[in-house]
């Protein structure tokens, strides 16, 4: 399934290199923005989800990791500029309990939602959501 207007952005963990492609101009993605990404790639190194997983820029208000092999869903988003630091993660199901009142999910209001938002001060902070990241890229795979 691909989305209509999508920005498709690779990755090349081998020589560091992010490829663009689209019909609607390049997207803006920001040294910081990239290096977050990095991070989440650190983070799935030992993952499946790692090679079945890329960038997307399906809003001008964030940027989407999107994994599978068809259908390509969503399981993390972000925004890292001098304005918004936040991340999205897409909560698995064995995740909602244990995690409904933690503080790292302040900035989540309503826990019925399927991605819950964090407000992050550093690209590095994503690291503290690493289980959660590898669960989200687990579900996204099985469904």
């Amino acid at each position: 399934m691909s989305v209509r207007g999508a920005i498709s952005i690779s990755y090349d963990s081998k020589n560091g290199s992010f490829s663009i492609s689209s019909g609607h101009g390049n997207p803006e993605i920001n040294e910081d923005e990239k290096a977050l990404f990095e991070n989440v790639q650190e983070i799935l190194k030992d993952h499946p989800g790692l090679s079945k997983s890329k960038l997307e820029k399906r809003s001008s208000n964030y940027t989407s990791i999107v994994c599978g092999s068809e259908g390509w869903s969503d399981f993390m988003r972000f925004k890292f500029s001098p304005r918004a630091k936040w991340i999205s993660i897409r909560i698995a199901n064995e995740d909602v309990d244990a995690y409904r009142e933690n503080p790292l999910f302040d900035a989540q209001k309503n826990k019925n939602q399927a991605h819950w938002k964090a407000a992050i001060s550093s690209v590095n902070d994503v690291f503290k959501f690493s289980d959660l990241i590898k669960n989200a890229c687990s579900a996204v795979l099985r469904s």
